[in-house]
This record gives C-alpha cells, sequence and structure tokens, in this order.
C-alpha cells in the first residue's frame, strides 16, 4: 500500500504498487538503458564486521564492461550481444557464456528470491542491486524529494517477521526512470544488526565511451583457467 500521494512527476511513468514491480521496473530499466555509466560504492556491516564493495559499469546498449571489487577479489565481465565473458582476479579463473541475439529480455529471469524468514541482496554485475525478503517488502512511501541539490523519487518499504524482526528498505531512484542512485537498508539479524547502504559516486545516463571500452583482448586471459560460470559467480 503506498501511503505518500503520488506527486504529478511521478505519474509519468507506470508506478509500481507493490515490491516485486518495483524490482521488475528497476530490471527493465536497467536492462534497457542505452548508454550508463555507474560507479556505486557498497558497505555491509553485520556480525560485527564491516565490508565494502565498489561496482563500476559502463554500459553501450548490448555492450557491457563491468568490474566489482570486494574482498580481495574483482569480477570483471565483458557482454556484447553474441557472448559474455566474466572473469575472476586474483584467482585467475574465466567463463564463457553464450548468449541468444533474438531474446526477449525477461526480467523474471533476474527476481531473486529468499529463503523462508530471510533477507537477500545481490550486487552482481549486469544487474540493478537486487533484494528480495521473506515475508515480502511492503512498499510504505513513495515520494519525490530533494537531497543535495539533487531530485530523487524515494521509495520506502519493510517487512516483518514472525520473531518481530522488522528490516527497512529505502531506495533513491533517479526523477524520471527506475535506475537506482542509493539506497539504505536497516535490519535485525540472528546475530545482531544488519546495515546495507549504497551509493553512486557517478551515475551518467548520457555517457560517451571509447570503442576499445568493449573490446575483449584474448591476452587478459594468458594464465587463466577456464571453468563454470556457477564457479565464479559475478
Amino acid at each position: 500500500m503506498i501511503l505518500t500521494p503520488l506527486l504529478p512527476a511521478l505519474a509519468l511513468l507506470q508506478v509500481p504498487k507493490t515490491f516485486q514491480e518495483l524490482e521488475i521496473a528497476k530490471l527493465k530499466a536497467f536492462h534497457s538503458a542505452m548508454s550508463m555509466r555507474e560507479d556505486v560504492s557498497i558497505t555491509i556491516t553485520a556480525g560485527g564486521q564491516t565490508n565494502n564493495i565498489r561496482r563500476v559499469t559502463e554500459k553501450d546498449g548490448v555492450r557491457m564492461h563491468c568490474t566489482l571489487t570486494g574482498g580481495g577479489a574483482t569480477f570483471e565481465t565483458f557482454a556484447d550481444a553474441t557472448s559474455a565473458y566474466v572473469i575472476l582476479h586474483p584467482a585467475k579463473q574465466y567463463a564463457k557464456t553464450k548468449i541468444d541475439a533474438t531474446r526477449t529480455y525477461n526480467p523474471a529471469g533476474d527476481m531473486l528470491k529468499a529463503e523462508k524468514e530471510s533477507l537477500n541482496f545481490r550486487a552482481d554485475t549486469g544487474t540493478p542491486v537486487r533484494f528480495a525478503s521473506d515475508p515480502p517488502l511492503l512498499i510504505k512511501g513513495m515520494e519525490k524529494v530533494s537531497e543535495g541539490g539533487k531530485s530523487y523519487r524515494k521509495v520506502t518499504a519493510s517487512a516483518t517477521n514472525k520473531k518481530g524482526r522488522t528490516v527497512k528498505l529505502v531506495q533513491w531512484f533517479l526523477p524520471n526512470e527506475w535506475i537506482l542512485a542509493k539506497f539504505q537498508l536497516e535490519g535485525q539479524a540472528e546475530n545482531g544488526p544488519v546495515s546495507i547502504k549504497g551509493e553512486t559516486s557517478t551515475l551518467d545516463m548520457l555517457a560517451r565511451f571509447q570503442a576499445s571500452t568493449f573490446i575483449f583482448d584474448p591476452v587478459k586471459l594468458t594464465g587463466y583457467k577456464l571453468v563454470d560460470i556457477k564457479e565464479i559467480g559475478g
């Protein structure tokens, strides 16, 4: 249920009524972006430990180059209309997958699922940051805001499980499309509080690239072992 009245600017786009619809809208917006440069930093605090992740995405239509760095490892992805390489540094592993250029994108294939009474969060390369919860997150508010001289669409969602633990997620989107600019999740887990925060230092939807940005050089794989994509993730 949306509690905050929608402003006219919001009504220009189809407004999600459920959190699942919001995730689908987010996936569609990311996939359909024709030119995007995104640099997002994520801080995860759980169980008394803090981990930092940085993800950089360069996207030009179907061509994409992404890096995801954290925990002493870097995932690097090159993709075009027919194939994708996922490379894991410094483990010196890589996987190659074929892409059906005639396929119609179905966001259902990228939707997250959560185990019973749990939260799922992913920041993979090639998709927007995604969330899922059991019980499902419910949208509690949607409004247009101005922060730091920038305009956003702010969406607040929350869920409470049978043990009374509540998770609250706030996401800030660009004002005219469901592209995520920043987010903040706060909740309680079995071993204590959980916090996941992310913010883009760069989010350029009119980015221009050098042709070399998306050219995959096989020399990068010298000394690397070919493995199944399931062994790498990313």
